[in-house]
C-alpha cells in the first residue's frame, strides 16, 4: 500500500463506518480528491466527472447546480461530494437546506492543498495581498507559491455543519540527535508539515525518519502537538517515524580534525592556532555564555559540505558574536576547502568596506 492507497482508504473506511448508522447521508471530502478511490462507489458519487478537478464557476454554473442536486434528492445510501462540489452547491442554494445531511470529512493533517502551475493566480504588481483576487475560487482562501510548488488553503463555510477529522490516531514522537536525517523546522516555517505532508504523498513511500526542530523558547501550539502525532501513526504504516530533535549543548570538549589543522597552517601559518569564540551555550533555553572553538564550526561546515556533495541531508548554520570574535574565518577556511574541490563559495556581506578589506587581506597575506 502507498501513501496515496491509505489516504483514500482512511475517507472510504470512514464513509463505510458513517453511513451505516444513517442513510441518505452526504459525506464532503474535505481534502485532496483526486486521491480517492471510487471504484466499487460509483453509484455514490453525485456527480464522477467533477469530482477530482480544482475549477470555478464555470464548471460548477448552474447547468451543473441542477443536475447534482436532483441526484442528491434521490434517497440512497449514501451520497459523496468533494468539498469544491460543495461549495458551488451551497453557492446557488440556502446551505441551511443541507444542514441535517451533511458530514464533511476532514483532512486534519495539513492547511494546504496542491494546484498546478496553470491554476496559480499569479498576483499583480498593483494587487494588495490582503484582498481577495477576484478570479480566486470560491472554495479558496488564498494560494502560495512555496519552492516552485503551488497550493491553496480551504475556506470554510460559515454554517456550522458536522465536521469529523478523517485521521484520529496518534503516535507519540521519540527524541534523535541524529543530525543526518532530513529536519523540518516547524516554529520559523508554519508551512513545513504541509509541504512535508505533500510530498509523502506524492511519492509511493514517505521518507523513513524525519526530525522536527522546536524552539523552546516559543512554546509548541497544542493543535500543532495533535498533527504531529497524527502524522507520525500515518508514516508508522511504511516504516516512517517523526521525531523531535533532542539538540545538545555546545561540545566544549572537542578534538579538531587534522584535515582542518593542516588547512589552518597551509592558509595561516605552521603557528596558528584556532581561538574560542565567545556564545549562547543554548540560546533557546537561557544566556549562559560558553566558549567554541573556530576549528569546531569549520569542521562542521565542511562536513556539511560533504554532506550535500553525497546528497545526504544538510543543515544551515548560524553564528552571531561581536566585530573581532573571529568570524571571518569561519567563512574562509570552509572557502579555501571548497575550492579544492572545485566548487565555488558566495559570501554575502552588507558592508563594502568590510568585503574590500578582507579580499585584500586574502590576496596580500595569505600564501599562493
Amino acid at each position: 500500500m502507498t501513501p496515496k492507497d491509505l489516504y483514500s482508504k482512511k475517507f472510504i473506511d470512514k464513509i463505510n463506518t458513517l453511513s451505516k448508522k444513517n442513510s441518505n447521508r452526504i459525506f464532503i471530502i474535505l481534502g485532496q480528491a483526486e486521491l480517492i478511490t471510487t471504484d466499487n462507489k460509483e453509484e455514490y458519487f453525485a456527480d464522477l466527472d467533477t469530482f477530482k478537478i480544482n475549477g470555478n464557476e464555470t464548471i460548477f454554473n448552474k447547468d451543473w447546480f441542477t443536475k447534482v442536486f436532483t441526484i442528491l434528492n434521490l434517497s440512497k445510501d449514501l451520497h459523496i461530494l468533494s468539498y469544491i462540489q460543495f461549495s458551488y452547491l451551497i453557492h446557488y442554494i440556502d446551505p441551511s437546506f443541507f444542514i441535517d445531511r451533511v458530514i464533511i470529512l476532514k483532512d486534519n493533517l495539513r492547511q494546504l492543498f496542491p494546484i498546478t502551475k496553470d491554476e496559480y493566480l499569479e498576483k499583480g504588481e498593483e494587487e494588495n495581498i490582503e484582498i481577495r483576487p477576484e478570479k480566486l475560487p470560491i472554495y479558496q482562501a488564498e494560494q502560495v507559491a512555496i519552492n516552485g510548488k503551488y497550493y491553496y488553503s480551504v475556506k470554510t463555510p460559515i454554517k456550522s455543519f458536522i465536521s469529523i477529522d478523517v485521521f484520529e490516531e496518534k503516535k507519540e514522537l521519540k527524541k534523535s540527535s541524529d543530525s543526518d536525517i532530513k529536519c523540518i523546522d516547524i516554529t520559523s516555517d508554519p508551512y513545513s508539515i504541509d509541504i512535508f505532508f505533500n510530498e509523502c504523498l506524492e511519492q509511493k513511500t514517505p521518507v523513513n525518519r524525519v526530525l522536527v526542530k522546536l524552539h523552546k523558547k516559543q512554546p509548541l501550539n497544542p493543535a500543532i502537538t495533535i498533527i504531529l502525532k497524527e502524522l507520525n501513526h500515518f508514516l508508522s504504516h511504511f516504516d516512517g517515524e517523526l521525531l523531535f530533535l533532542d539538540e545538545t549543548s555546545i561540545t566544549q570538549e572537542y578534538k579538531i580534525s587534522e584535515t582542518t589543522v593542516d588547512l589552518l597552517h597551509q592558509f595561516w601559518g605552521k603557528t596558528s592556532n584556532f581561538r574560542d569564540i565567545s556564545v549562547y551555550k543554548n540560546p533557546d533555553t537561557g544566556n549562559e555564555i560558553s566558549k567554541i572553538s573556530q576549528g569546531l564550526i569549520v569542521d562542521t561546515i565542511i562536513k556539511e559540505y560533504k554532506n550535500s556533495l553525497q546528497g545526504k541531508p544538510c543543515r544551515d548554520l548560524f553564528l552571531t558574536a561581536p566585530t573581532g570574535a573571529g568570524k571571518s574565518l569561519l567563512f574562509q577556511l570552509p572557502a579555501f576547502y571548497i575550492s579544492t574541490k572545485g566548487d565555488v563559495t558566495i559570501v554575502i556581506s552588507p558592508l563594502i568596506a568590510l568585503m574590500k578589506d578582507q579580499v585584500n587581506a586574502i590576496i596580500t597575506e595569505l600564501p599562493v
